[in-house]
């Protein structure tokens, strides 16, 4: 048994103390029963701390977890929960749009035979809708991510020693929008891609793949290192670190560590967005190889017509099964796609890419910004 020390309670008279203190005993903490302690305001940790302690250990407790940024991670967690609120909200709007849009295509599903060029061509109407949907849908796993990520945040476990949610340990690659930018990048180095493209691209891609590293996680520390250098005794160290976890200061300051996280992850994703919609500006697009398809080659091969709603085929290529028009082109024409369709089809995939990232990019700079 720890010795009272000068001029502090001894363990039994702190133990005592808390007992008298509303709820459950703050000394008996534990993973399983965390979650029956009242918490969520830095004037519960001052309820308890100045009805234990003396008034001038208090004092000098309560200036310490102030230097430590406790209230303002109250504050921070408050905030982040009109945030997942605000999140949903948004989120529910655009998968709403979205579905909109779906419903309204199906209004537009034609194309058009063009003799002179040998292929289907979408109508404008068709191709609009397509992209809009599209660039939607980007926006909507960008709206998602934001309403999990103050979900995970949120629900981040109010005892140290549970371990976080899976889907926040392994940011950013569990992001949607980072897995948006991971299949861009890879249709663009698929697509023939120079390596002075890809060597801009490539190195911030690599960067979705490796975790957020332990630099970013130091209020909680500073916390713990904090507490452990008062020149108290040990069961009064253990006091302030154990009201801290009871009343919800340690979880706070564990949210403002993974709030840090979150916002690293979100900014390696908007920098590979960036990256990659820079790169394929450069690649010619479908509608520019149409233009230029007048002549596709001796056999005058179509391009294929069946597409889904956002116009892409299952297969990610934009281009459906083959469905030769019996009264402009023999069957054989289609049997062997030449350079300049397959040209077209690489550039039908990459603006797939392109309108998820258009639709995803501003929402997640919005992300990493409010972050």
């Amino acid at each position: 048994m720890e010795q009272p020390s000068e001029g502090f309670p001894s363990a039994e008279e702190v133990w005592e103390a808390c007992a008298r203190l509303p709820g459950l005993h703050v000394l008996e903490v534990t993973p399983g029963n965390i979650n029956d302690y009242s918490c969520g305001a830095f004037s519960l940790v001052e309820r308890d701390l100045e009805a234990v302690l003396s008034a001038e250990h208090a004092h000098v407790a309560l200036q310490l977890l102030r230097k430590v940024g406790v209230p303002e991670a109250f504050r921070v967690r408050e905030e982040l929960v009109n945030y997942k609120k605000v999140s949903l909200h948004l989120h529910h709007q655009g998968t709403a749009l979205e579905r909109r849009l779906t419903q309204l295509a199906t209004f537009f599903r034609t194309s058009e035979w063009n003799s002179d060029k040998t292929f289907y061509v979408h109508t404008p109407a068709r191709a609009e809708l397509s992209q809009a949907r599209t660039q939607c849908k980007g926006r909507c796993e960008a709206s998602y991510d934001a309403r999990l990520l103050g979900k995970f945040l949120c629900g981040l476990p109010r005892h140290p020693r549970t371990p976080p949610p899976a889907g926040l340990a392994g940011l950013p690659r569990s992001l949607r929008s980072a897995a948006l930018c991971r299949a861009a990048a890879l249709a663009l180095s698929s697509s023939g891609a120079t390596p002075e493209v890809m060597g801009a691209v490539g190195p911030q891609a690599q960067e979705l793949e490796e975790p957020i590293p332990p630099a970013f996680r130091g209020w909680h520390q500073g916390f713990l290192d904090a507490v452990a250098a008062l020149p108290w005794p040990g069961h009064m160290r253990e006091l302030v670190r154990l009201v801290c976890v009871c009343r919800g200061a340690d979880k706070a300051l564990r949210i403002r560590d993974e709030l840090l996280r979150a916002q690293e992850a979100a900014r390696r994703a908007v920098a590979v967005a960036e990256a990659v919609l820079e790169a394929v500006s450069a690649f010619p697009a479908p509608e520019d190889l149409a233009e230029e398809g007048a002549d596709l080659g001796e056999d005058g091969p179509a391009c294929r017509e069946e597409a889904v709603e956002d116009g892409t085929a299952a297969d990610g290529s934009m281009l459906g099964a083959p469905r030769p028009p019996s009264a402009h082109a023999p069957p054989e024409a289609f049997v062997e796609a030449n350079p300049k369709m397959t040209a077209m089809a690489e550039a039908v995939r990459l603006r797939k890419h392109f309108n998820l990232l258009t639709g995803c990019l501003p929402f997640l700079r919005e992300v990493s910004l409010w972050l």
